[in-house]
């Protein structure tokens, strides 16, 4: 399957689903702060719980860890710039 890539400006909480959005899990992929302000991200689990909000600082990228059902994302200020790609 062709990598789901999601790009924007968050002001408020995202959640992105890959279930819902493309009916499969997540294997691979990363979530990467492209702005210059930090957000924070969580792992939405198979099971539907999450991992927990971990900090992304600008210019930072991390790969996903495991299988995902999608994620969450958030500014920590007013306002933070992402980039995701899931496979």
């Amino acid at each position: 399957a062709l990598p789901l890539i999601f790009e924007g400006e968050l002001t408020e909480r995202l959640r992105l689903d890959v279930q819902e959005v493309a009916g499969r899990f997540s294997f691979a992929g990363y979530v990467a702060n492209i702005g210059d302000m930090p957000l924070r991200a969580a792992w939405l689990s198979v099971d539907g719980g999450n991992s927990g909000l971990f900090t992304l600082p600008p210019a930072a990228t991390v790969q996903v860890p495991c299988i995902i059902r999608g994620l969450l994302l958030e500014p920590v200020e007013e306002s933070a710039v992402y980039q995701v790609s899931l496979s």
